[in-house]
C-alpha cells in the first residue's frame, strides 16, 4: 500500500513565495532600458563674440547679446532681406519630393505608434451578419401550405480582449515606436535644413558670380576704349606700337576671363 507524501506547512508556504517571487520577476520588462549615451558637444555652434579693446579716448562698445540657441530652427536666410530667395527657398520647401516623402514617412511612424500604444488596451471586436436561406419549390415533400419558403438568420456577437504586460512586450514596442518615430521625425528635420542651406549657399554663390561677371564686362568696356584712344593716337604718330599692343592685349584677356566667367556661371 503505497503512501503519499506531503509537505509540511512551513514547506508549502516556502514554495507558495517561491512561485510568487518567480512570477513577479516574470513581469519585469524582457531587456535592459535604454541608456543613452554621454557625448561631448560645444554648448553652442555659434563662436563667441570678439572682445572689444579699450581705446584712449574712446569708449568700450557694448557687446551684444547672443542670438538664440534656437536660430538654425528660425528663418535665418531672412537676415539677407532678399524676397526673390525667400520664393525660392518656400518653392524648394513645398516641391521637393524627398522632403515629401519624409513628411509621409513621419505620419506612417506615428500611426504605427498609435497602434503600439493600442495594443496595452482592451481590445473590442464586434460583428453581425444575416443569412438568407430559400427552399426549393420542386422539393420531394411539398410545403405546408401558408408556409413561406424564405428563411431569414441573424446574428450578432463580440469579443473583448486585454493582454496583460506581464513580459514587457507591449512596453518594449511602445519604446522602440516611439524610438522610430523621433529619429523620422530628425531624420525630415535635418532634410528641411540640408535643403534650406543647399538653396541659400547656391543662391549666394550665383549672386556672386553676377556681381564678378558684371566687373569683368565693366572691366572689358573700359579696356576696348583705352584700345581704341591708343589706336587713334597711333594713327596719329601720338604714341608708338608697345603701348597699343600692350592695351590689345590686355583687352584680350579681359574677354577671355569674361567667357570663363560666363561658363562658370553656365554650369552652375
Amino acid at each position: 500500500m503505497s503512501q503519499s507524501r506531503r509537505l509540511p506547512p512551513a514547506g508549502r508556504r516556502s514554495a507558495l513565495c517561491l512561485a510568487v517571487a518567480g512570477l513577479l520577476s516574470a513581469c519585469a520588462p524582457i531587456g535592459p532600458d535604454y541608456q543613452r549615451p554621454t557625448l561631448t558637444v560645444p554648448a553652442q555652434w555659434q563662436p563667441p563674440p570678439p572682445v572689444p579693446v579699450a581705446v584712449p579716448d574712446r569708449p568700450v562698445p557694448a557687446i551684444p547679446a547672443a542670438g538664440p540657441a534656437q536660430l538654425i530652427d528660425t528663418a535665418w536666410w531672412s537676415a539677407f532681406g532678399d524676397p526673390q530667395l525667400d520664393r525660392l527657398i518656400r518653392t524648394a520647401l513645398e516641391e521637393n519630393k524627398d522632403l515629401r516623402i519624409a513628411a509621409l514617412r513621419v505620419e506612417q511612424y506615428n500611426a504605427q505608434l498609435q497602434v503600439a500604444h493600442a495594443a496595452g488596451q482592451p481590445q473590442v471586436n464586434a460583428y453581425g451578419q444575416r443569412t438568407r436561406d430559400a427552399v426549393s419549390q420542386n422539393r420531394f415533400i411539398p410545403l405546408v401550405n401558408g408556409a413561406y419558403p424564405v428563411g431569414n438568420v441573424y446574428e450578432i456577437g463580440g469579443t473583448v480582449s486585454w493582454e496583460l504586460d506581464f513580459w514587457g512586450r507591449v512596453r518594449r514596442a511602445n519604446e522602440s515606436a516611439l524610438a522610430d518615430l523621433i529619429a523620422t521625425e530628425e531624420d525630415r528635420r535635418a532634410l528641411v535644413l540640408s535643403l534650406i542651406s543647399e538653396v541659400a549657399s547656391t543662391y549666394v554663390t550665383l549672386r556672386g558670380l553676377d556681381y564678378e561677371l558684371e566687373l569683368h564686362k565693366r572691366t572689358a568696356v573700359s579696356r576696348y576704349e583705352s584700345l581704341q584712344l591708343l589706336g587713334k593716337k597711333l594713327e596719329g604718330g601720338g604714341v608708338g606700337e608697345q603701348p597699343y599692343l600692350k592695351a590689345k592685349a590686355e583687352y584680350e584677356e579681359a574677354l577671355a576671363d569674361l567667357t570663363g566667367k560666363e561658363a562658370e556661371i553656365a554650369m552652375r
